[in-house]
């Protein structure tokens, strides 16, 4: 064969080999699967390094040592960066990839009693577990346990706790607070329950309907009890809104009521509660749940009612959560929400089984974050346990500083809000109790009814958290009075301003009467008429109560005249453009009295500037000048333009003992010639010429 055709004899070859290798599927290099991490935590400051790394955590819990625990799902890449904190690590899961992890409240001993175990035990530490389902597995295998539960992932947590120091930890008796809680009763807490739970009908769309069950997948039934609650807000008048999800191929929705505050609404305050109902087995029909938990949301409704004529100063709302027994779902669907969206709720209080009291002594546990952690949910704990100092209720509080996390509070903590759960005598029933221990035995069974609660405990408990929810919330109170002339006692047209730390507030008089709304606190309060001294009341105390009482009495000023002056106008001769040059205004005080001036310029096109705004004293007969800068315009011979070539600005000068007496002084600089020439004398203003 000639080199010609052994040359085409490879082309052709070549051509054949690379048609085949485009024919067969694309090769994809191996790549490690990112694995499920457990790191002890010695310390605070571990998690602050762990956070300046920009990797994900997915779970920070306190095992039954009281340690710090972080659990995270990590690509090789994030597990090299991690090892540079120097935490301890364990691989819980070597392949992470699509997986489905639940915490499990416990002890494994019991998930180990399963016949079928539709999931992987991965770790336990005598407090919770961590399982992985199994790819066949469903959630109703997960809700067979009877456990609590909670969904670890897919998305990460935040490490960041919150330490505003805007939570009080103590608070004074306050008697519109005293006044309101009083109204909540057993009866009427009872009776709200009895509806929520099925003992009979309520209104729902303006038909009597039975709530038998309040199951999260009951379909019409959990659809029914959220519509109610809904209805039963809207009516009191708050902004009511449904936030839907999707869970397990249901399509389920949590309800929120809000009232806007009214100095800082953007500063919000959450009392919360789960809707949803279970019993022991499926369907959980009738599940009628009436401690756990239309208990906590018979004390949302009464205190909405009982707070809706009261305006605060932050935005309250009530949410009530669906979705919680199947591992808090709703509300980590919400919390995710409200984070995505940057709001900046201060704090949540979470009512969870607040209606069981049957052994030595009403105690309740208020579940905070992290003992090693001092943040705003400890301090939300204290603001509770305050309460019911201050207020005298008969509760033993009890803070957990190390709290649980299977409830609606939890998903609120990782995303980096300050959240407190309240509850009765709270067991973990796979743990080892201190006695005695006063947990509520129908729990999760078809006999948790009404008839089982203590309705003096109970209504305690919901006093004590609308207490709390106020005292957090800042309510507005009303300032109110009189400003009538000190020399004839009648009523004064006047305007009244409230100045403090909550800014600023002011109104005017109606037939000498003033009424002014604010958050309590300590502000100065003046009171100002044309033709009166005004008065100013500094520290004046708005703390407690519904209202407040000042009056003004204002004493007339002397006889307007005698605070007369007059104004005259000079300046520089001669400027060059680019000069800085100066109109002088003379003030000749021709009144009786002495007298300080203020002064204000108006717009200008040249650059000018006022260098003083209020006079000294300046006494009858005497003068004092005060100067105007100019800065002239650069330009290149005739070459302005029509708006450089002159620029007027009025001087305004007032008697500030005399508000009736202004005069207005125009300032005129004009281009003539290739110069720029300020008149010597403009012109004289008097004070006749008075607004």
């Amino acid at each position: 064969m000639n080199t010609f055709g052994r040359i085409f004899a490879i082309m052709t070859v070549s051509l054949v080999l690379a048609g085949a290798l485009a024919a067969l599927p694309a090769l994809t290099l191996p790549t490690e699967p990112p694995v499920l991490l457990r790191m002890e935590v010695p310390s605070v400051s571990f998690l602050e390094q762990w956070a300046a790394l920009d990797v994900p955590a997915h779970a920070l819990l306190t095992n039954s040592q009281g340690r710090m625990v972080l659990l995270a799902i990590l690509s090789p890449e994030q597990q090299r960066l991690a090892q540079a904190t120097g935490m301890p690590m364990t691989i819980l899961d070597a392949d992470a990839r699509d997986a489905v992890y639940y915490l499990v409240e416990g002890d494994a001993s019991y998930l180990k009693t399963r016949s079928v175990l539709p999931w992987e035990l991965l770790y336990a530490d005598g407090r919770q577990a961590v399982i992985r389902l199994r790819s066949n597995s469903a959630l109703a295998d997960l809700e067979a346990l009877g456990v609590r539960t909670s969904r670890l992932g897919p998305e990460p947590i935040a490490l960041n706790f919150p330490t505003t120091g805007a939570i009080p930890t103590t608070v004074p008796y306050d008697p519109l607070v005293a006044d309101l809680i009083a109204q909540i009763t057993a009866t009427t807490l009872l009776s709200e329950v009895g509806g929520l739970s099925g003992e009979w009908d309520v209104l729902v769309g303006g038909a009597p309907y039975r709530l038998l069950t309040r199951y999260t997948y009951s379909g019409m039934p959990v659809a029914k009890a959220t519509q109610y609650v809904y209805e039963r807000l809207q009516a009191l008048g708050y902004n009511v809104t449904y936030h839907p999800y999707t869970l397990n191929g249901y399509s389920l929705r949590n309800v929120i009521a809000e009232k806007p505050g009214r100095v800082a609404p953007e500063r919000i305050v959450l009392l919360t509660a789960h809707l949803d109902s279970r019993a022991a087995t499926s369907p959980h029909n009738p599940a009628p749940g009436a401690d756990d938990n239309a208990s906590g949301c018979a004390a949302l409704l009464q205190t909405a009612e009982l707070l809706a004529d009261t305006d605060f100063a932050f935005t309250i709302r009530f949410v009530f959560f669906t979705g919680e027994e199947q591992g808090m779902r709703g509300s980590s669907y919400y919390a995710a929400a409200v984070a995505a969206a940057q709001e900046n709720i201060i704090g949540v209080l979470n009512l969870d089984m607040i209606a069981w009291d049957a052994v030595e002594g009403p105690d309740i546990d208020l579940h905070t974050h992290l003992l090693a952690v001092e943040d705003d949910s400890d301090r939300l704990a204290a603001l509770f346990a305050s309460v019911i100092q201050t207020y005298s209720l008969e509760l033993t509080p009890q803070i957990v500083e190390e709290g649980t996390r299977f409830s609606d509070h939890s998903p609120f903590w990782d995303l980096g809000y300050a959240a407190l759960l309240a509850i009765e005598d709270y067991v973990n029933s796979f743990e080892n109790h201190a006695s005695p221990i006063d947990w509520n035995p129908y729990y999760h069974t078809v006999n948790d009814r009404l008839s089982t609660l203590n309705g003096d405990y109970f209504c305690e408990f919901a006093r004590a958290s609308m207490a709390t929810l106020m005292h957090l919330a800042e309510p507005m109170r009303t300032l109110s009075g009189t400003v009538t002339a000190d020399d004839t006692g009648l009523p004064l047209t006047a305007t009244v301003t409230v100045s403090g730390s909550w800014g600023t507030f002011a109104g005017e008089t109606t037939a000498g009467v003033y009424a002014l709304s604010l958050p309590g606190g300590v502000f100065t309060v003046t009171a100002e008429a044309s033709g009166y001294f005004s008065q100013t009341i500094a520290a004046f105390n708005v703390l407690t109560g519904t209202h407040a009482r000042l009056d003004f009495a204002l004493m007339p000023l002397p006889n307007l005249p005698a605070y007369s002056f007059v104004l005259q106008g000079a300046g520089t001769a001669l400027g060059d453009p680019g000069d800085l040059v100066t109109h002088t205004v003379t003030i000749a005080n021709t009144g009786a009295l002495s007298d300080t001036y203020a002064l204000g310029l108006g717009a200008s096109v040249f650059t000018s500037t006022l260098p003083i705004t209020l006079t000294g004293w300046l006494s009858p007969g005497h003068t004092l000048t005060a100067p105007v800068w100019v800065q002239l315009p650069v330009s290149s011979g005739l070459a302005f333009t029509s708006t450089l070539r002159h620029d007027i600005v009025t001087l305004t000068v007032s008697s500030v003992m005399s508000p009736v007496h202004t005069a207005t002084l125009p300032l005129r600089t004009a281009f003539i010639a290739g110069r720029v020439y300020l008149p010597v004398v403009l012109r004289v203003a008097e004070a006749s010429e008075s607004r």
